[in-house]
């Protein structure tokens, strides 16, 4: 990964912390304890560029108190990066009674470690399918790919209101072989408030 070329192409970048806090299997991105493996490298050379950094966590609690121990984590490892947001990526339901619940007590306990900017990355259909509430989340992010071209083509048909819309997984810069995660924001106050810690842009 080619940090001084990548640099120059983004606005903002939002660096995987960590997928559960337990791994079942040997996993090329991620140790055993969950963490993944190169996001030091990646929140370091991102910030030592000037590029701002957002953090996310991988939701996979089975129960409320699992739940808290990977906010705990998920702050313990991220909290001296000062990340700009801090985001829950909500994909499966992994309760099998008040998934609600499970997730509000991710996002309070983060809250109560001392994160501010939380938010929920998910998809508007996802929402519907398991009632999410999304309210106590100060943002929500919605992955919607449409033919996932690597190009915006299409956004989110919802009345759910979301800041940050992620519209392809094969989208490609220069100073990276591999394919990358696209997302945009719609206006200069959204990407203030995910990406500038809510202020205007000098």
């Amino acid at each position: 990964m080619d940090y001084d070329t990548l640099s120059q192409q983004v606005n903002g970048v939002i660096v995987r912390v960590q997928h559960d806090i337990s791994m079942k299997k040997k996993n090329n991105a991620a140790y055993e304890n969950g963490k993944d493996k190169a996001m030091d490298t990646h929140i370091e050379e991102f910030q030592k560029r000037n590029v701002p950094v957002a953090v996310y966590a991988y939701v996979n609690g089975k129960s409320e108190s699992e739940m808290r121990k990977e906010a705990q984590k998920f702050y313990e490892r991220s909290e001296k990066y000062k990340p700009t947001y801090w985001w829950l990526d909500v994909e499966e339901v992994t309760m099998k009674t008040d998934f609600n619940r499970g997730i509000e007590a991710f996002r309070d306990e983060l809250a109560k470690l001392g994160a501010k900017n939380i938010g929920i990355y998910t998809q508007d259909w996802f929402i519907t399918a398991n009632q999410l509430d999304v309210e106590p989340f100060s943002s929500v992010w919605l992955a919607h790919y449409g033919g996932d071209t690597g190009y915006w083509d299409t956004s989110p048909d919802t009345t759910i209101p979301y800041d940050l819309h992620q519209y392809t997984s094969r989208g490609r810069l220069n100073g990276f072989a591999g394919d990358l995660d696209f997302n945009r924001v719609t206006n200069i106050e959204d990407y203030n408030k995910l990406f500038n810690h809510g202020q205007p842009i000098k």
